[in-house]
């Protein structure tokens, strides 16, 4: 076991203190990770005969079972590790996802699960959002809040507060994926948020339908949802059922009836950040629990995050990440940062098509969501 004598700690087959037995799991998770399964059993074994239900060496004994081919003991190893924390069982919402994809295999299944229940104990508050609703917008002014004039990367946001002591971990995220599949396989459970503090984030159905539209065949969605074969206008695209106006409305409507599972909920519309950044940004703050730092932070990561000067972050790859780059070289339609506009639908969407989306919402899209009824 080379290596492994840095990081086992001296378990025996009785009992260990916690602080013993948390080294060996960081340990054992760590083998796994690099694929030294056999060092990585060993180590779950070693605490498993002390601590025969501890959660988080059952589960990895019964992923590197499945992996050394011995699938009914993975089966009974898992369903133990559920039972001693029945809670991870919540952490199914990235199955629709998978199986649209085609990667629904046992063990992609039960990795996936162990890791969003893993890195869900980590955040405090999460901005959920559709795509092409402002995400990167909102993830630079907060990153740029909190860096202010210190090197770093403002849209990695999870890995800033995380570094932070005394603020709270924020994650941006998706939800599901709901864009990547049909609508009537969206998770309606979001109970996964439970504890935490939710910002769901929205824009005008009708925006976000253009603006994903190129995303979707400019950018790589249409292969990440499995339907690279669709080739079709956007009036087609609207129609579809992956991705587009019902997926939308589903989405939102969704969160309508879930929002009080979380701790705390805040809605943040794109128009009104776009109408007010100062209060929108200030509430925002307030919300996530993140220090306050002045209103002149405040001002300077809006500024920072001005449609004008994200565009050339993207043009000039100055931050050199991959959530800020341009697909295809002249295109403008393929930039992230796309035209940044409220109302911009129109010019894009014929008068059918208009009337095809207006309906849906007046007739699908909850009451709650009042501005774009």
């Amino acid at each position: 076991m080379s290596g492994a004598a840095d990081h086992e700690p001296p378990i025996a087959s009785v009992p260990a203190p916690a602080e013993i037995v948390h080294r060996a799991i960081a340990a054992a998770y760590h083998f796994y990770g690099a694929k030294r399964y056999g060092e990585a059993s060993e180590l779950c074994a070693r605490i498993l005969r002390g601590s025969p239900d501890q959660f988080d060496a059952l589960y990895l004994q019964g992923l590197m079972c499945y992996r050394a081919g011995d699938h009914s003991a993975a089966a009974v190893l898992v369903e133990r590790a559920c039972h001693a924390r029945p809670e991870v069982l919540r952490f199914d919402h990235l199955v629709g996802l998978l199986k649209q994809r085609g990667e629904a295999g046992w063990l992609v299944l039960h990795e996936t699960r162990l890791n969003e229940f893993r890195r869900s104990l980590k955040i405090s508050a999460y901005v959920v959002s559709y795509p092409k609703c402002g995400r990167t917008w909102v993830r630079m002014m907060i990153g740029k809040y909190l860096l202010g004039d210190r090197p770093g990367d403002p849209l990695e946001i999870f890995d800033l507060t995380k570094a932070e002591p005394g603020i709270p971990t924020i994650e941006f995220t998706h939800d599901d994926y709901p864009q990547l599949k049909p609508f009537d396989r969206l998770f309606p459970d979001k109970s996964i948020y439970q504890g935490k503090r939710v910002v769901l984030l929205v824009r005008d159905p009708r925006d976000v339908l253009v603006s994903y539209y190129f995303q979707y065949t400019r950018r790589g969605a249409k292969e990440r949802a499995n339907d690279a074969q669709f080739d079709g206008t956007i009036s087609d695209f609207i129609r579809q059922d992956i991705g587009a106006l019902k997926s939308i409305v589903a989405f939102y409507n969704i969160w309508v009836c879930n929002r009080t599972v979380p701790k705390s909920f805040h809605l943040l519309r794109y128009e009104a950040l776009h109408h007010e950044p100062a209060n929108e940004l200030r509430t925002l703050i307030d919300f996530l629990g993140l220090p306050d730092f002045g209103a002149s932070a405040r001002d300077d990561a809006i500024k920072f995050a001005k449609f004008e000067n994200m565009r050339r972050l993207e043009e000039t790859g100055a931050l050199r990440n991959n959530r800020l780059r341009p697909t295809v070289a002249g295109d403008p339609e393929a930039f992230k940062v796309r035209r940044g506009i409220v109302g911009g639908y129109r010019n894009y969407l014929g008068a059918d098509d208009i009337d095809y989306v207006e309906d849906h919402i007046a007739r699908e899209l909850d009451p709650f969501y009042r501005w774009y009824r």
